[in-house]
């Protein structure tokens, strides 16, 4: 079996998934527009992926490690048209990701849970200042309770199992409510949630979606409850621990978000940006859990992701 022990191993298996199912996608069908005169789009895909995996969060940054690594991928356009490519590449993205969750049996798991992640898109003392994309694209101030600090920007709507693997995501205002974001989330979904466990945070459940996710998508809804809240207090230990360590994970892909991947430091100047590199991060968490199904890892150690990229 094929494992990763260094930085190019990394690479590699990146580049070998994604031109299987690129070449795949691709059959019977012409690439629209003229044939790439540099790099190949598979290769173009994942020079960005293994970049977010890496923390490169600025694309000059990006590129220039790209560029260094000319004995990985020798024939880079350059950085205009690099940035232009990845944009017009960002709906594969959402393919690869289906493809990734059809292979993958961590995915079928029927607890899932729904989270959601604040993210500001400029700091919170220029946001008045701020250019109007955002407020066209719906930008607004919110509150952040596990920073406990106010923002400008947006929610990251999660559903992922219990294993971490993200199944689909939302980005909403951060003045929208998490029950109305939670209810279209949850009703618009592509994935079957047919007799799964949804587990939410505080914010989501009310009585009326947990009605309308039941006869909707027969699936049902309960809260998440956290540590200190009332309703926890009253569940019996066994219970409370398991809802602990739900909550743990739940943290963890927060943080691996955050401070691997850089959800919250997008660095873009526009919204048609921001959703490009955001759905690259996310894509990115997706393929890392991917890789360790594919190398056999125990589904306990599904996050573990760190040491694929920064191997050797």
């Amino acid at each position: 079996m094929f494992r990763i022990h260094s930085f190019e191993d990394f690479c590699l298996w990146m580049y070998v998934m994604i031109d299987d199912w690129y070449q795949q996608r691709q059959a019977g069908s012409k690439r629209p527009g003229p044939e790439p005169s540099s790099c190949s789009d598979s290769e173009l895909l994942t020079m960005v992926l293994v970049g977010e995996c890496s923390g490169w969060q600025q694309e000059s940054e990006l590129f220039s490690h790209w560029k260094e690594r000319g004995d990985l991928f020798p024939e880079l356009p350059c950085l205009n048209r690099f940035n232009r490519r990845r944009r017009e590449l960002v709906e594969d993205l959402q393919g690869l990701h289906q493809f990734m969750l059809r292979q993958m049996r961590w995915a079928e798991e029927r607890l899932v849970i729904l989270d959601s992640v604040p993210i500001a898109v400029v700091s919170y003392a220029h946001a008045a200042h701020a250019s109007s994309d955002w407020r066209v694209h719906q930008a607004s101030y919110g509150y952040s309770h596990t920073k406990r600090l106010p923002f400008y920007g947006y929610y990251l709507h999660l559903l992922m199992t219990v294993n971490g693997v993200l199944l689909d995501w939302s980005l909403t205002s951060a003045s929208t409510s998490d029950v109305a974001a939670g209810e279209d989330l949850l009703c618009h979904t592509p994935i079957s949630l047919t007799q799964r466990l949804i587990l939410a945070d505080k914010g989501y459940p009310s009585r009326a979606l947990r009605r309308t996710i039941q006869r909707e998508r027969q699936a049902y809804l309960l809260v998440l409850p956290k540590r200190g809240m009332r309703a926890a207090a009253r569940l019996p230990v066994a219970i409370r621990r398991r809802f602990s360590s739900l909550r743990q994970r739940i943290e963890t892909v927060n943080s691996q978000l955050a401070q691997q991947l850089g959800v919250e430091q997008t660095s873009a100047h526009s919204f048609e940006g921001f959703c490009a590199r955001l759905r690259a991060k996310l894509t990115a968490h997706v393929c890392c859990v991917y890789a360790n199904w594919c190398l056999g890892v125990p589904v306990d150690d599904a996050l573990q992701i760190k040491h694929l990229v920064f191997a050797g």
